[in-house]
């Protein structure tokens, strides 16, 4: 079901509306009623990140902006999606993901930040493993910022399969 319209939320989440900042999500979504332990459950807390996020029709409905234009835009309302959730989890769930996060950067870039990927990393990463794709595949005159951009809108909607399992279950097969 939906997470935020059970909680009287305004408008659809996915209205291709894109909210970038946490202030934003706090005002139309609510805050912390529970500002010490939080007052989302793990499951909840997940539920409502995977209706948060940029969905597809959000990132490719837009005749608007090209994908370069976007994937910044999209990159943001996922930051500010991540850590609006978190500051409404409950504190081992808080606590719990910002490890998991801080271990993954420092595994990947050798440095600690539990905040996840900056744009840079993030842009590099996609470029790298499109480069790569590319040479496989013997293309070598493709646009590699619309690729890229591209990539990171696709992957925008995507979430970590093992952290759904554990969050919502064995049965979850996800939206995203």
């Amino acid at each position: 079901g939906n997470f935020l319209s059970k909680r009287s939320a305004p408008e659809s989440v996915h209205n291709l509306e894109i909210i970038t900042d946490v202030p934003t999500l706090r005002s139309k979504f609510g805050t912390n009623r529970n500002k010490v332990w939080g007052d989302l459950n793990i499951k909840d807390a997940r539920r409502m990140y995977h209706e948060l996020i940029p969905h597809q029709n959000a990132t490719s409905a837009s005749n608007e902006l090209s994908p370069s234009s976007l994937a910044p835009i999209v990159y943001q309302a996922r930051r500010a999606a991540k850590k609006y959730v978190r500051e409404r989890s409950r504190v081992p769930s808080r606590v719990m993901a910002k490890i998991y996060d801080g271990w993954r950067h420092l595994k990947c870039y050798g440095s600690w930040s539990s905040e996840g990927m900056t744009w840079e990393e993030i842009w590099n990463k996609y470029e790298d493993e499109i480069k790569r794709e590319w040479e496989r595949e013997g293309i070598i005159d493709g646009d590699l910022t619309e690729a890229v951009s591209q990539r990171i809108l696709e992957r925008a909607c995507v979430t970590n399969e093992r952290i759904d399992r554990f969050a919502l279950g064995r049965s979850f097969h996800g939206t995203s």
